[in-house]
């Protein structure tokens, strides 16, 4: 039986409570549907941010990842995420209306059977729909420095970068294709000379996707990132897939686009071959992948294979997951493992949750010829949130170590309000500290903002002091910033940021445009 989908978009409020890495941490109140690998739309007082894809996700909380350009976020930010699921599958309306139908009298059996008729023949007929969004935005940045002697003038130093971005997809067109675009065009001017281009436009995404009906086969070809495992990256190629939701396989093949420019590279073709599934049993989820990677380096380039596993299982608010990679050494052809990650969550006493991570890496460098293995990096992470009235707290230890270097251990806190006393104002503030040896660094953020009508003002404070330098460096920023919710899905920041020290002092003008359809 031929299955349609019928999509919804939803939105729901989260607020970020904990940040690892490129890993955000997000509350989920209830269970929406959205599952792993899942991409969720981000807005910030209806302001389109980016997006942010679920790596694990319970009914009380996500944890994601971000997809293209990284936006800012902090602990305690409150977030509306947008999501769309197909909510009712065509099989199951012609499910239901049959046994309806059948129970039905015969007067009104054939009025029943001939309304559905209707709304299927309706459904065919939609007309083909184009969403995304499209963003101006423009960055200066303006640095007066002390020379090296006090006889020099003052060097004075400016930045600027315009950025045009467009995501977008187009659906129900002929033969039920879908076209993904995502692009961002770049000028950049400066008053020093510098080896970068000051044009560049980079591509992430501009593919089509299209899933039969008649079999649960679903391709994408073009330029994309896989969604079914977190190894392989992006692709210049494509990607076919066999099997329903809930478990699957498949291949990819094409080649891996340049890491410094999203180019396409033709001197490395590359092949994937993965499973996948997810299993649900009640409140149990267990979701896991398996997937062997081979790029096969031409000219310069060697060949590199490598096997990626991950899992995870979730159980009420309980979390484990684990992901391994193994890469074999061109070199020697001996294979060793050059990531491993487990990490836990557990709650305790109803507010309290405790997370512990560790983390090892050890980088494939794929354009080196020799000693293709990098040193090896151990980080663990033990930290507690505690959810307090109108926002959370939490403490957070973490240990870094890099093979030959002394390690360094860093401690932070954080409290963040979504409302206060103070005319109902949100208050964020975090303090981290770390040392390696008579190094070191500290640093404080205080902020506080306050939503008025179609406007979202903030202000925060940052004091820096480290001894990394020649001489104790100490530095002061204060940043400010407006966000205007416009009519017709249009929003307009502006943020201004200054920065000063006993040396230096830089000023930051941003602005934005963003056009959502």
């Amino acid at each position: 039986m031929a299955v349609d989908s019928v999509a919804q978009t939803s939105e729901i409020s989260v607020s970020v409570e904990y940040i690892a890495g490129q890993n955000i941490y997000i509350t989920w109140s209830s269970d929406t549907g959205v599952q792993r690998r899942d991409t969720l739309d981000v807005l910030r007082n209806g302001i389109e941010q980016g997006q942010l894809r679920v790596i694990s996700i319970t009914s009380r909380r996500a944890v994601t990842t971000f997809v293209g350009n990284r936006f800012a976020v902090d602990f305690g930010d409150q977030l509306t995420v947008r999501y769309q699921l197909p909510i009712v599958e065509q099989a199951i309306l012609d499910s239901t209306v049959s046994t309806r139908a059948a129970a039905a009298p015969a007067s009104v059996r054939k009025s029943i059977l001939e309304s559905t008729s209707t709304i299927k023949q309706s459904a065919k007929k939609k007309a083909i729909r184009v969403s995304g969004r499209v963003s101006f935005e423009n960055q200066s940045l303006r640095t007066l420095a002390d020379a090296r002697a006090d006889s020099l003038p003052k060097i004075r130093t400016n930045f600027s970068s315009t950025n045009t971005s467009v995501r977008t997809t187009i659906d129900r067109l002929p033969i039920d294709l879908k076209v993904n675009v995502h692009f961002r065009a770049a000028y950049r001017r400066s008053s020093v000379a510098t080896t970068l281009s000051p044009r560049s436009i980079r591509v992430y995404r501009a593919s089509i996707e299209k899933r039969l009906k008649s079999q649960p086969i679903s391709f994408e070809l073009g330029r994309f990132y896989s969604i079914y495992e977190d190894f392989s990256g992006y692709w210049d190629g494509a990607i076919v897939r066999y099997g329903q939701r809930a478990m699957g396989a498949g291949v990819a093949f094409g080649f891996e686009p340049t890491l410094s420019n999203e180019g396409f590279d033709p001197n490395l073709p590359k092949y994937t071959a993965f499973a996948d599934i997810r299993a649900r049993m009640g409140s149990l989820r267990y979701d896991a992948d398996v997937s062997f990677h081979e790029v096969r380096g031409r000219n310069q380039y060697s060949t590199h294979d490598y096997v990626g596993i991950q899992h995870s299982i979730r159980s009420q608010r309980i979390r484990l997951s684990q992901d391994l990679q193994v890469n074999r050494d061109p070199e020697s052809s001996s294979w060793m493992v050059t990531r491993f990650q487990t990490s836990a969550s557990v709650p305790l006493l109803g507010r309290l949750k405790v997370t512990g991570r560790y983390l090892m890496r050890r980088p494939y460098y794929v354009w080196r010829t020799q000693n293709f293995m990098s040193s090896r990096r151990d980080r663990y992470t033990a930290g507690a949130n505690l959810r307090v009235r109108n926002g959370i707290t939490g403490v957070n230890v973490t240990t870094n170590s890099y093979e030959g270097r002394d390690p360094y251990t860093t401690y932070s806190a954080f409290l963040n309000l979504t409302r206060t006393a103070i005319g109902g104002m949100g208050f964020t503030s975090s303090a981290s500290m770390w040392n390696r040896n008579d190094n070191g660094a500290f640093s404080a953020n205080v902020g506080l903002s306050k939503a008025v009508g179609r406007l979202f003002l903030r202000g925060r404070y940052r004091y820096y002091r480290t001894s990394l330098t020649e001489t104790t460096l100490t530095t002061h920023s204060v940043h400010s910033s407006v966000d205007f919710r416009l009519p017709e899905r249009i929003n307009l920041a502006v943020q201004v940021q200054v920065q000063f020290g006993d040396t230096f002092q830089n000023t930051s003008i941003f602005t934005g445009l963003w056009k959502s359809f």
